[in-house]
């Protein structure tokens, strides 16, 4: 199990974001953290048993919601390499 924690310098991020796998259907899974938590898209969880061997991306795109009207809000594009090796 790894958590990804998203945070930055703006609010929480808002409910218009994707969270995928590549390649799809790896045998992971993305859940929230804490589904009844308000920020709850600001982390998640990668778990599961992997089918095989090699390079998982978890590509995570999305913006965060302004705290104040000093703040803005910031978008992100991020890709986070998981290797998964043979035991």
């Amino acid at each position: 199990m790894k958590k990804i924690y998203i945070s930055g310098r703006s609010g929480p991020v808002t409910s218009s974001h994707s969270y995928t796998l590549i390649p799809q259907n790896p045998g992971l899974n993305i859940d929230y953290c804490d589904i009844k938590s308000p920020v709850r898209y600001n982390c998640i969880v990668i778990s599961g048993t992997p089918k095989k061997a090699g390079a998982v991306i978890a590509h995570l795109i999305g913006g965060t919601i302004p705290t104040s009207l000093f703040s803005h809000s910031e978008e992100f594009d991020k890709k986070i390499n998981i290797s998964i090796s043979d035991k």
